[in-house]
Parts: C-alpha cells; sequence; structure tokens
C-alpha cells in the first residue's frame, strides 16, 4: 500500500496525446453504469408516456384469459400450455420496448467516451486464475467503494418510492376489488410517478458519478517526470511525429509572416501567383527587409492581409519573381534591386507621378547568377 501511494505522489504530470491515445487502444475509457441506466430509464418514460396504453389493454386480455381458464379442470398438460402461451404473448407485447431499451443502453456507454473497440488482445494472466489473487482484487478499497455506492443508490430509490406509494397506500388496498385494467391501470400511473421521480435522481446520480469517473480515470493516467522524459526520447524517432511537428512549425512561421504584412510599406504582385511584401524604415534600415512572401494560396494570404491594414499592392511582375526568387524572409533585398525597389516606394509614397512602370529589365536568372 505504501508503495502504491509513493508511486502515484510521483505521478505529478498530465498525460500526455500518446499516453491517452494507448489508454483508449487497450479499452482502459471512463464510463459509469448509471448513465446508460438513466437513459434506459428515461426511453421507456417516453414510450410509456406515448403508447403504454395498448400494451397495458393486452396485458389485460392475458390476465383474463388466464384467470378464465383457471376456472376449469387443471391438468399438467393444460398447465405448461397454457404457461407457454401466457409468456410468448407478454413478450410479443414487450418486444417493441426491450429492443429500443438495449440499444439505448449500448448508445449511452458509447456516448460517454465515444466508440473504442480494444485493439490489442487481452492478455492471458495466469494470477487472474488464482483464487488467492482473485480474493485480493475482489477485496480492495475501489470494491468496497462500489458496494457502498450501490448500497446508497438502492436506498435513494427506496426512499424515492416510499414517498409516492405510502400517501396512495389505502387507495391502492380498494382497488383490489376492481377489474384486471383498473389494477393495471392505477398500478401503471402510480409505476411512472415512481419512475419519473427515480429518473431525476438517477440522472442527478449519473451525472455525479460519471464525472467522479472520469476524474478518476484521468488521474490514474498521469505520469512521472521520467515517463515524459522517456517518451519524449521515443517520438524523437518516431518519422510521422516529427513530420508533424515540422507541419506544425511551418504554420506557425507562416501565420507569423503573415501577421507581419501590416507593418509592410508596400506589397508587390506578379499579380496572382506571387506576392512579397517589403518594409522600409530610413532611419535604422540600410536596405528595404523582405516582411512575407509566398505563393499560389500564400501569395492570396498575403494580399488579402494588405487589404485588410490598407498596405499599398503594386502590380510588377518581373520585380515579383525577382524578389521571390532571390530574396528571404526577414532579410534586406539584394543590391542589384536596389533601384527597382526604390522607385516602387517612391511611388507608393507619392513622390512620383504619373502611372506606374513595371521593371522588365530585372531578370532573375541573371541577378542570381551575379550574386
Amino acid at each position: 500500500m505504501a508503495a502504491k501511494q509513493q508511486d502515484r505522489s510521483s505521478r505529478t504530470e498530465k498525460p500526455t496525446p500518446r499516453r491517452l491515445r494507448k489508454a483508449y487502444e487497450q479499452g482502459n475509457v471512463p464510463r459509469s453504469p448509471d448513465v446508460g441506466q438513466a437513459v434506459s430509464l428515461a426511453a421507456f418514460l417516453l414510450w410509456a408516456w406515448a403508447g403504454a396504453g395498448a400494451m397495458l389493454s393486452g396485458l389485460a386480455r392475458e390476465l383474463r384469459l388466464s384467470l378464465a381458464g383457471a376456472a376449469g379442470p387443471i391438468s399438467p398438460e393444460r398447465l405448461l400450455e397454457r404457461a407457454a402461451s401466457s409468456g410468448r404473448d407478454a413478450l410479443l407485447l414487450m418486444a417493441p420496448l426491450l429492443l429500443p431499451l438495449l440499444v439505448l443502453s449500448v448508445v449511452g456507454q458509447i456516448a460517454q467516451s465515444g466508440f473504442h473497440p480494444r485493439k490489442q488482445p487481452i492478455p492471458f494472466e495466469l494470477n487472474r486464475v488464482n483464487p488467492v489473487e482473485g480474493l485480493k482484487r475482489f477485496v480492495t478499497v475501489e470494491k468496497l467503494v462500489a458496494a457502498g455506492k450501490a448500497l446508497l443508490r438502492v436506498a435513494l430509490y427506496a426512499a424515492v418510492a416510499a414517498l409516492v406509494i405510502v400517501p396512495e397506500w389505502p387507495r391502492v388496498v380498494e382497488l383490489a376489488a376492481g377489474t384486471p385494467l383498473q389494477i393495471l391501470q392505477a398500478a401503471a400511473a402510480m409505476s411512472l410517478r415512481v419512475l419519473f421521480r427515480a429518473l431525476i435522481l438517477g440522472a442527478a446520480l449519473a451525472a455525479l458519478d460519471y464525472a467522479f469517473t472520469r476524474y478518476r480515470w484521468y488521474r490514474n493516467l498521469y505520469m512521472t517526470k521520467q515517463e515524459i522524459r522517456d517518451e519524449a526520447k521515443e517520438n524523437e524517432g518516431d518519422p510521422l511525429v516529427r513530420s508533424r511537428l515540422r507541419a506544425r512549425q511551418r504554420d506557425a512561421a507562416r501565420r507569423r509572416m503573415i501577421a507581419g504584412v501590416r507593418t509592410a510599406d508596400v506589397v508587390v504582385t506578379n499579380p496572382v501567383h506571387v506576392a512579397v511584401a517589403l518594409r522600409y524604415r530610413q532611419a535604422v534600415m540600410n536596405a528595404p527587409v523582405v516582411v512575407a512572401k509566398g505563393r499560389g494560396y500564400i501569395a492570396q494570404r498575403i494580399k488579402e492581409e494588405a487589404r485588410k491594414h490598407g498596405v499599398p499592392i503594386v502590380e510588377d511582375p518581373p520585380l515579383a519573381r525577382a524578389l521571390d526568387r532571390l530574396c528571404e524572409v526577414g532579410l534586406p533585398i539584394p543590391e542589384a534591386l536596389y533601384r527597382a525597389v526604390a522607385e516602387v516606394l517612391a511611388y507608393v509614397m507619392g513622390r512620383r507621378r504619373g502611372p506606374y512602370r513595371t521593371h522588365p529589365e530585372v531578370d532573375p536568372q541573371r541577378e542570381e547568377a551575379t550574386r
């Protein structure tokens, strides 16, 4: 027990997504049986409210036939035949209720944590067939807590039933002289009142039990710092994890780049396929710096961000291609493009009048060869 407490106290780190995934694969999921019971009870009450009349009439008819058959001579063969017939008819009357209840009970269990079939086979452990070990597993704190919860649940449901039945007991005694249909109708009405109050109690108990079950399940999956380090080392060698990590890093870098477009002075475009955002602060920069660049979808995002923040957009296909090919984000432009970029900045700052003139003389391949 002391070793178990020490092990639990050393588990201070929240479970990683990988540990949670492995727990699901092993069939270790948080489920409360109270939730399925509450869902089934709610479905039963809905069905009873909508269509119990037909079933009650059928049961009353079966009861009358059974009582009428009891008036004649009784033989073992006739008794068995009558019992089989009554059981079959009662089962047919109850089938429309029992099947939906079974389905909804399963749905209630799946709804708690999703559908997670066990992917790993159940290993054979010799101590599972050892009676001594089985007795130890039976007498545990968890089992005692579960037994206490069950007894408390039974006591609460009994109290709910008593609150309904005790005030109605004189009327129940009077119904002993009534017809079978009257007895069934009165019993059904009283049962529905009991079950409705039991549903309210059951829903509250199910919510509390599921919250407690999920908390204990999550807490039992806590990890030690050493387990966190070991898992990180294993993940570093996993190609899938590495590719996902690189993808997340690229997405984060792309988002930062797009967000930086608001600080640009101009965006030079192809105009459709390429976009390059430039910023120039004469007091602190020796040359304009590329804030963002991209092709295709990224180019469209850069232009959208520029329009959103009022950054001028200039269409100059040769210069846009040269900037895209020769420049890197966060670095100054090469000296060979100073003049062309200076003319673009002069145009957007209003220092140059007249229509904008593109720069067909800019050749990315030639400029790259001279770098």
